[in-house]
């Protein structure tokens, strides 16, 4: 406890702070418009909400340097998006085996069911919310601003530095998980994503936990604009299977 008795609230930048609540709140704003188109049936209000959200997330992302659409330039973005998605699949598809090899069942995770049930209700704003809206408020918020909360809290309570504009406020981008701090950062927000999916058992934690991996993988290895891609075509993928006739 030492490093309190030099504890100055003047020298942290909050600025991840702010980034960190803001998408939060886009998070959870997106959800309960969502959940009110589902249980009125409106998506004259709602459909222009849910795209306002994803608008003013955009907007912010990129105003404060969250999110760089120039490097959608690169090819290997892309390729690493869709590689993802592979990726996902077979992980997917293996850790399934292997709770079903386990439990002699396949569970429906109840964030899975919500969306089976939401879908049949209303699948205009469900398939917006999945496909677009989601991926992208979530990684910046899981995989962005969270871990740079985490880490930035870490570095600036070990710091000396006193000028709050010099303070390191954002993991590192390195292609690997450069440190402990890194880690640590990045399993914060890695466990905040999974307990989001409201996981009831430890299936549930498995399968949300194998998503969670192959993003962040995705993540660290080629940047947040990769994953987001990853994760648009994952769920793309997961709303194509919901309307495919069993």
């Amino acid at each position: 406890m030492d490093f309190l008795k030099h504890f100055d609230i003047k020298r942290f930048n909050f600025k991840p702070l702010y980034n960190m609540i803001f998408c939060m709140f886009m998070f959870l704003q997106g959800q309960i418009i969502l959940v009110m188109t589902v249980t009125k049936g409106n998506n004259i209000v709602g459909i222009p909400l849910l795209l306002l959200t994803s608008a003013i997330t955009l907007a912010y992302a990129v105003r404060t340097g969250l999110l760089d659409f120039k490097r959608y330039r690169d090819k290997k973005v892309w390729l690493y998006g869709i590689v993802g998605v592979i990726a996902t699949y077979i992980v997917s598809v293996t850790a399934n085996a292997i709770i079903l090899k386990l439990t002699h069942k396949v569970a429906t995770p109840d964030n899975q069911a919500a969306l089976i049930k939401g879908v049949q209700v209303n699948p205009i704003g469900f398939i917006l919310y999945a496909c677009l809206i989601a991926p992208v408020i979530e990684e910046l918020y899981f995989r962005k601003t969270t871990p740079d909360l985490w880490y930035s809290t870490i570095r600036q309570i070990n710091s000396e530095t006193k000028n709050p504009d010099e303070q390191e406020i954002a993991v590192p981008e390195t292609g690997t998980i450069s440190s402990l701090m890194a880690g640590i950062a990045y399993l914060g927000g890695t466990i905040n994503f999974i307990n989001s999916h409201n996981p009831g058992d430890i299936a549930d934690w498995i399968t949300y936990g194998v998503l969670a991996a192959v993003f962040l993988y995705i993540r660290v290895k080629k940047g947040l604009e990769a994953s987001i891609v990853t994760h648009i075509l994952w769920n793309t993928l997961a709303m194509v299977v919901l309307f495919i006739p069993h």
